[in-house]
Parts: C-alpha cells; structure tokens; sequence
C-alpha cells in the first residue's frame, strides 16, 4: 500500500509540474501577443507618417506656400535643411514619433497617446484572459487531485 502512495504522489507532482508549465507558457504568449500588438501599432504609425509625407511636394521657394492637407493628429515641420533623417522619438508633455523626409524637406509627427491608449485597452483584455486561464486551469488541478484521491483513497 505505500508504494501505491509513492506512486499516485509522484503522478500528482507530475499533474502539478505540467500545470505549472502551462502557467509559465500563457503568461509567456500573453507576454507575446502584448510586445505583438506594440510593435504593430507602432509600425502602423510609422507607415501613416511614409504615406502621408510621400503626399507632399518639395516646396519652392519662387511660389507661395500651399495649404497642406493632413490629418489632424499629424505635425508638419518644413525646414531648410534636414539634420537628422528617417524615424526618431520627440518628448515633450506627449511622446511623438517623428519622420524626416529627406526628398521634400518635411518632418512629420504623430503623438503616439492614441496607440498607446488601445494597446492599454488590448493589455487589459489580455490580463482578463490570462486570469480566465489561471482559473480554469487551478479548477483543474483541483478536479484531478480531488478524483486521484477518491479512486485511490489516499488522505
């Protein structure tokens, strides 16, 4: 009888250790999904900033300046000559992800709050989730021992 007592624990240490796996791989593909979901956002931004600058001429200096038509959300700079070119990150009370144009001399940026924002709101769903699976999954371990016990009757 003690060695079924040994055997049956050592099946619950099993039961338990792939439980604990399961844990580690959820918060790890919540972990994912979320830097995921980041990196999309961001991308989206920086590609709106391409399009939207490809949009616009290259000023010249002979003609009067010509009304821009952009979004709203989006900031346009034109300056003499660029410093800096390609993408790069402007703080102030906002972050701003700012692109440097170097074929018509335009920065464009665009505060990255409203990004920011829905990927809060996709964290918060994806920590909703999670718990949900933590749930489930801590329901299950339950189950199983309670049911290794019964047929085993092991206290």
């Amino acid at each position: 009888m003690a060695r079924s007592k040994e055997t049956i624990y050592e099946g619950i240490l099993r039961v338990r250790q792939y439980g604990i796996f399961l844990a580690v791989a959820f918060a790890v593909l919540h972990g994912l999904a979320f830097f995921s979901i980041q990196w999309v956002e961001r991308n989206e931004i920086r590609q709106e900033l391409i399009q939207w600058s490809q949009t616009l001429p290259k000023p010249d200096p002979t003609q009067q300046e010509k009304e821009l038509h952009l979004p709203e959300d989006i900031l346009a700079l034109h300056v003499d000559k660029l410093e800096r070119t390609g993408f790069y990150e402007m703080k102030t009370d906002k972050s701003y992800l700012a692109y440097a144009n170097p074929e018509n001399d335009y920065i464009l940026a665009k505060s990255e709050e409203s990004a920011l924002h829905e990927v809060w709101h996709f964290a918060t769903i994806l920590g909703m989730l999670f718990v949900g699976d933590m749930i489930l999954l801590l329901g299950w371990w339950r189950f199983t021992r309670s049911k290794v016990r019964e047929l085993f009757e092991v206290a």
